[in-house]
């Protein structure tokens, strides 16, 4: 068996490979495309797990005071019993990694992932019993650790000769991706009252509204039959008029000595999570868009090469890494529109509430009844019609410096000059 001089894990490869250099590209091991099990370790290991136990604490401080919600169901007893096993594998898996550590990532990784089955075992607990709808959280972190998995146990697969460990760790995978299947599942039908009478989107996962699945029972419903107003699902409570008209009042009676920027302080700090939620979908959408150049560069120079086995390999990844731009910008662009207009309707419903309620205090016959309709309608819809473009405003912005600084890459400082046209 050919073992590489250069790094102290003799005996553990089938191949020739500096595994434990960064990389995180590896070339001239086995003739195809992979990454170093150091970079996988590392990165794709060590990197979601510490978002996990970092995060984890922070949303069980969240549900530390909710009421439960959901009825004794034999579906946490299953959720329970696959944590119980993954937890067990993960420390199996700690100690075979001691015992044939292949690079100095592999202990750490082992560490944090054994930690997190752990913590998985407390999240999924307190998510079943305290909150309506599936844990994103845990829906998100299995969803992509199991991924990165996939491109680990390939790597353990073609260069490691170490079969207990390829075993177990095969084993952890599929039993993430059944835990994975647990916790992607609706509570609905075991929620009390009054959450299970909450509408479909409220209590759906992170997936099912990624893509919307939730309304599809109204798109059948419409297919075979005229909709009528019984039809529709109720309101989501977040939407509702009532209680946003309470929160802007508080804000308007804070802020309404401002001067002219009265009302932007007061919908500002009324709906401030509304509004930031909508940030992080529109930073991975720019993240997303801007790779595009660089997978087309990438392409263009691929398609100039001869056809060899390892171009071969190379190809498989532009396709997956392709699916992977595209799908991201296509799920950026769903969650960013649709907190976008979430925060919009919440806004009419805010400030519509708020005019009502001025023209409740005021004398009669003072002032022009039809001011106030002019303004819960056509005034508000023209305000309302901005706010599409409020996000823009900051990120076009980046885009432009991005794109800025990828054109002087290419063209150097000549591309200022389009600018100072322009301006």
């Amino acid at each position: 068996m050919a073992v590489n001089s250069s790094t102290p894990y003799q005996g553990l490869y089938q191949r020739p490979c500096n595994d434990n250099a960064f990389g995180p590209a590896i070339s001239d091991c086995h003739g195809a495309f992979d990454f170093t099990l150091l970079f996988e370790q590392s990165i794709l290991s060590i990197g979601p797990s510490a978002l996990l136990l970092l995060l984890g604490p922070l949303r069980l401080y969240q549900l530390y005071g909710s009421t439960v919600k959901t009825l004794p169901d034999p579906g946490y007893t299953a959720k329970a019993v696959a944590t119980l096993v993954f937890a067990t594998l993960q420390l199996t898996l700690l100690v075979l990694w001691t015992s044939h550590a292949a690079t100095r990532a592999s202990v750490p990784s082992a560490t944090l992932s054994f930690l997190d089955a752990l913590a998985i075992l407390a999240l999924s607990y307190a998510e079943h019993t305290r909150s309506i709808r599936p844990s994103a959280l845990l829906n998100v972190y299995l969803f992509f650790s199991f991924i990165m998995d996939v491109a680990q146990i390939r790597t353990l697969f073609l260069r490691f000769d170490n079969r207990a460990i390829i075993a177990v760790s095969t084993t952890s995978m599929c039993t993430k991706m059944v835990l994975l299947l647990l916790e992607m599942q609706s509570k609905r039908r075991y929620l009390k009252f009054p959450y299970r009478s909450y509408p479909p989107e409220a209590t759906s996962g992170v997936f099912n509204r990624s893509f919307f699945w939730w309304i599809n029972l109204l798109f059948r419903a419409g297919f075979r039959k005229l909709l009528s107003f019984n039809d529709l699902y109720a309101l989501d409570e977040d939407l509702l008029s009532e209680p946003l008209g309470v929160k802007m009042q508080g804000a308007w009676d804070q802020f309404k000595d401002k001067g002219r920027y009265a009302l932007i302080f007061a919908a500002a700090s009324s709906l401030r999570w509304p509004l930031l939620s909508s940030v992080f979908p529109r930073l991975c959408l720019i993240a997303f868009s801007f790779a595009q150049p660089f997978l087309i560069t990438r392409a263009i120079d691929f398609i100039s090469q001869p056809a060899t086995n390892e171009n071969s390999n190379i190809g498989y990844g532009l396709i997956a890494a392709t699916g992977l731009i595209y799908s991201g910008i296509a799920l950026s662009t769903v969650h960013y529109t649709h907190r976008l207009f979430r925060m919009i309707t919440m806004f009419r419903g805010a400030l519509v509430s708020l005019i009502y309620n001025r023209t409740l205090t005021l004398r009669a016959g003072v002032y022009d009844g039809s001011a106030a309709v002019t303004l819960m309608s056509t005034d508000v819809d023209r305000i309302v019609s901005s706010l599409e473009d409020l996000h823009e405003v900051w990120a076009r912005l980046i885009e432009v410096i991005i794109g800025i600084f990828l054109l002087e890459r290419q063209v150097g400082w000549v591309c200022i000059a389009p600018i100072v046209v322009v301006a």
